[in-house]
């Protein structure tokens, strides 16, 4: 028996009454004989059992099942049990014994009746290098699944974890952004190596159905997740949402697809929309009516320590900040009006680019630039969505980091 899992058995079997048991020794009792020429059976009937398998991972408590020791393998196999506040059944333990100078792994595999709050606890608790991507979530609901690790019995190597689980009827809250759904449907996988997946997922947001999918796209044992999603949202609901601009000159139903990346230091937000119900009350060529389409888009990185974002309205205007989180007094702001998306920005402060029609300079004035008269309301339309841009853009920024 290999030190490593000596100090498993001896640590991760905790407590436990044993029914019934027996011990076996068949072979020679010779020193120095080969492993071949003895055999030796230990087993277990428990009830109560307490199993800690795995440091940084909570207990199962409650087993009751069968514990049974061979010479190729380590069996534990427990009809029932509890994970936390879940209910687990048809759990199968293995510890195969390869005698190959290897450390030895622990699969487990079982059934569960849990909720929500216990899975995002295990993703925000256990030893699986989620616990940045999962912070400050919370989540109510039930969940039925089935549970799959494969654990090294030597400190420093990673666990592989496989979750499949189905939910109807669950609520989520997100803290980055801080974003809450409800009513949430789908069969759900979630692999450590990868990310979270699901094909097929539904809820509500601000009140509206949204729908898509969820796909993990991680590689190399570096989990990447990547949520899709499509919906419709008043834009009065949408600017309570963000407690920015109280009156903004825009007003419908505003479709959109939603994306959300969770990639660690490089996880990121990206909304796009092409505002057909929308109504944009500006004067030409800003404004739209409720029918006409305009492809628009904003962007935002969600951590390091400077985020970014960024916000096109169709071809007529770009914007560009960036700024540590909370010292918006140190952002560096670049908008466009009319021209090319904004490639550059200042190192801190506004900078603004503009194509006018008319343009006249006057030295020593108190205005130092005067636009004639008759482009005004052009002038005024590049202010107000220069306004508009930068409040909401504000807002968003300000709501990511709360």
């Amino acid at each position: 028996m290999s030190a490593e899992l000596d100090h498993w058995l001896i640590t991760a079997i905790r407590a436990g009454h044993v029914e019934e048991g027996y011990f076996q020794y068949q072979g020679s009792l010779n020193k120095g004989a080969p492993l071949g020429a003895r055999s030796l059976s230990l087993f277990f009937k428990v009830r109560d059992a307490e199993l800690a398998f795995q440091p940084g991972w909570p207990a199962l408590r409650e087993g009751v099942g069968e514990v049974l020791i061979e010479d190729d393998a380590v069996r534990v196999r427990l009809q029932s049990g509890r994970l936390q506040e879940s209910q687990v059944s048809d759990v199968v333990a293995n510890i195969p014994l390869l005698h190959d100078g290897k450390p030895p792994r622990l699969q487990l595999d079982g059934k569960v009746q849990s909720s929500l709050t216990d899975a995002i606890k295990l993703l925000q608790e256990a030893p699986l290098g989620t616990a940045e991507i999962f912070a400050g979530w919370q989540g109510e609901g039930p969940l039925a699944g089935r549970l799959q690790l494969d654990i090294p019995l030597q400190k420093g190597q990673p666990p592989g974890v496989v979750v499949d689980f189905a939910t109807e009827g669950a609520s989520l809250k997100l803290a980055n952004p801080d974003l809450q759904l409800s009513k949430v449907q789908g069969a759900f996988r979630f692999d450590s190596a990868a990310g979270l997946s699901a094909p097929d997922v539904r809820a509500e947001v601000f009140g509206r159905q949204v729908r898509g999918k969820i796909s993990a796209e991680g590689a190399r044992g570096q989990a990447r997740t990547l949520f899709d999603l499509r919906g419709q949202v008043q834009v009065d609901t949408l600017s309570q949402w963000l407690g920015g601009p109280q009156k903004l000159p825009v007003s419908g139903l505003l479709p959109y697809r939603l994306r959300l990346t969770l990639d660690g230091d490089d996880s990121k937000l990206r909304v796009d929309s092409n505002l057909r119900g929308v109504v944009v009350d500006l004067p030409a060529p800003f404004g739209k009516t409720a029918q006409q389409e305009r492809d628009t888009d904003w962007r935002m990185t969600l951590s390091g320590r400077e985020r970014r974002y960024w916000a096109n309205y169709g071809e007529l205007a770009s914007l560009s900040l960036a700024a540590p989180p909370g010292r918006w007094q140190t952002a560096a702001v670049s908008w466009c009006l009319a021209v090319a998306r904004p490639v550059c920005r200042p190192a801190r402060g506004c900078e603004c680019v503009g194509v006018w029609t008319s343009w006249t300079w006057t030295p020593g004035s108190s205005s130092a630039a005067i636009i004639r008269s008759r482009w005004m309301p052009t002038a005024s339309a590049c202010f107000a969505v220069r306004d508009w841009i930068s409040g909401v853009s504000a807002a968003l920024a300000k709501r990511s980091n709360s």
